[in-house]
């Protein structure tokens, strides 16, 4: 494995240690996010100083405010890495008022927010969400049963687009009825959404997707076959060569099999640890600089495994809040 995949792979093994004792309490994956999004930035760990960011966020956040719950880890490492938490932290509430204004409240309506904040395109955000809310509205005319919050972040990524409203739709429709049935619905609106993001062309773009996950198959890995496919996609779109890749992903997956957390019956399981050398093969691939609108591609693997970690971070909240209930 190479040294950067190595020292990637170190860097989130040593930032899931740090980051589940300050934000894996309430919600038990919650630090796995917090744990990539510290990894893939390369950022130091200073334990004191996450835990007063995260004083700064509840100080001007509610307990029920989306800003706080499963979302509190992820936007305090946000505002650690930022280099200025209490500007990153201002921009992001505005950017959440104003998606607000468009979009229900939610955790993935806060995710977009931060988006924006990291491009730094803060200044263009009634712009962006204004068109990102007409982009949602043609997505459910189309898929009505598909098209939810969890869409939102993919919205405001399409709304930066100098491409216009019809050709995002139209590509994105052209991808979702190649790959229909391909996985669940869901995953296949994904999918659409980030290969519709990614540069190049359509033909081109599904065929080297396809191409990647029968690679992965055939190297005898068994991959999820539902949401985890996204972060496949968004591989398979930074125009990589499909056996490096699928050769980088199986030695980061037999190198985490090694590390704690990874090991025995109550470690991840293996799907869980191949989806987590996939999204660190994504972060070894996405340029870590903060790339804006006519780049965006480059670090769609990187959002994209970000967004499939919050999806499953808040599947897991709502399952906990659940149970919870039932004792009621």
């Amino acid at each position: 494995m190479n040294s950067e995949l190595t020292n990637i792979c170190d860097d989130f093994i040593a930032a899931q240690e740090k980051t589940k004792g300050i934000f894996g309490l309430d919600y038990s994956t919650v630090y796995i996010i917090c744990a990539y999004i510290m990894a893939s930035r390369k950022a130091e760990i200073n334990e004191d100083e996450l835990k007063a960011n995260r004083k700064l966020l509840r100080s001007q956040n509610g307990a029920f405010s989306s800003m706080r719950g499963v979302m509190e880890g992820p936007v305090t490492c946000l505002m650690t890495v930022s280099g200025n938490p209490q500007e990153f932290l201002d921009n992001t509430q505005e950017n959440y008022a104003i998606l607000k204004k468009y979009f229900h409240s939610s955790e993935f309506a806060v995710s977009a927010a931060a988006l924006i904040t990291e491009y730094g395109d803060s200044g263009r955000s009634a712009e962006i969400a204004e068109r990102a809310k007409i982009i949602y509205d043609r997505m459910k005319k189309k898929h009505f049963f598909l098209t939810s919050s969890e869409d939102i972040v993919y919205c405001v990524l399409l709304a930066m687009s100098e491409r216009s409203d019809d050709e995002l739709i139209d590509e994105m429709e052209n991808i979702f009825k190649q790959f229909k049935g391909f996985s669940d619905g869901d995953t296949v609106q994904t999918i659409s959404h980030i290969l519709t993001l990614a540069e190049g062309e359509v033909t081109e773009k599904c065929s080297s997707f396809n191409a990647l996950a029968q690679e992965l198959k055939d190297s005898g890995k068994k991959y999820g076959k539902n949401r985890e496919l996204t972060v496949l996609a968004a591989l398979s779109a930074l125009g990589n060569d499909i056996q490096t890749t699928v050769k980088d992903i199986s030695e980061a997956d037999d190198y985490l099999a090694e590390q704690k957390g990874y090991r025995g019956i109550l470690g991840f399981s293996k799907k869980e640890r191949l989806m987590h050398a996939a999204m660190l093969v994504a972060a070894a691939y996405a340029p870590q600089s903060n790339t804006k609108t006519a780049k965006i591609s480059d670090r769609l693997a990187a959002i994209a495994a970000k967004e499939l970690i919050l999806y499953r971070c808040i599947q897991d909240a709502t399952a906990c809040a659940a149970a919870v209930a039932a004792t009621c």
